[in-house]
């Protein structure tokens, strides 16, 4: 092995049994208890009905409200500091522990929060709304920031063009910048998907269970089925609701990389 060979190989081959070898491992014991059978429990099933509409109904809202922050970032429509302050807040949720992201959002919609009164007594504690907004509020920054260093990556020159010969604003933005970055959109949607569904600790403290009739009555978003579940009944009775949503985490790693190929 030459000196190249071993200071790139050796390491990049080590972090990959890492990682590799409790997910092979995890996934091969799950499917000897009972693994498959997980996907015809209707309990578990609603827990990741639940997951996944809150996760994409969140990142959908992350499209929405993310795509024109990235672009005002990554144009510097804000001037100097200011550019810089924006990007930060945006980007601060993933600095920030996420039990701590959920004991937030509780207090904000609770009766000791200053701005109680304009909410009108409008409550998120344990319902779709809740756990709906602790994904945004932690997958929107991954968004934003995959999103950003796309916009960087499309030449400037097409918007400068279409303007130069007239188009609004809204119709560059509509009809050149969102066609060219939709692929970019779709990638970092499910970048934003994948995190809001992998989210345990602000749902912990803000939605441990959903009272949301009549879809959701008294259901457990999925981490925290398997959470309960482990808890209750110990580790192998978790572990193949574990080793079903490590698999649904792999088929979504699998889908991304196909999309960044084709990009």
């Amino acid at each position: 092995m030459n000196q190249k060979n071993f200071i790139l190989g050796l390491p990049t081959l080590l972090l990959s049994t890492i990682l590799l070898v409790p997910i092979v491992v995890m996934l091969v014991i799950s499917l000897e208890n009972g693994m498959i059978s997980s996907f015809f429990d209707k309990s578990f099933l609603l827990s990741l009905f639940l997951t996944i509409s809150g996760a994409t109904v969140a990142s959908l809202a992350c499209i929405i409200l993310g795509t024109p922050a990235a672009y005002s970032l990554a144009r510097g429509y804000f001037k100097g500091r200011m550019n810089t302050l924006l990007e930060a807040l945006l980007t601060s949720p993933m600095t920030i522990p996420h039990v701590v992201a959920g004991i937030a959002l509780l207090i904000t919609f609770s009766p000791i929060s200053p701005i109680h009164g304009i909410l009108n007594g409008f409550t998120i504690y344990q319902s779709f709304a809740g756990i709906t907004l602790a994904y945004f509020f932690v997958s929107v920054p991954i968004y934003v920031s995959s999103m950003k260093e796309s916009i960087e990556r499309f030449d400037v020159k097409l918007e400068l063009s279409a303007q130069s010969l007239g188009a609004s604003f809204g119709r560059i933005f509509s009809r050149i910048v969102v066609p060219n970055l939709r692929t970019a959109i779709v990638e970092s949607f499910l970048l934003a998907w994948a995190r809001s569904m992998s989210e345990f600790g602000s749902i912990l403290i803000l939605a441990y269970v959903v009272f949301s009739p009549p879809l959701f009555n008294y259901v457990y978003p999925a981490p925290v089925y398997v959470w309960n579940q482990y808890e209750t009944s110990g580790l192998f009775s978790g572990l193949k609701y574990a080793g079903a949503l490590l698999l649904i985490s792999i088929v979504m790693l699998i889908i991304l990389e196909g999309i960044k190929r084709r990009r």
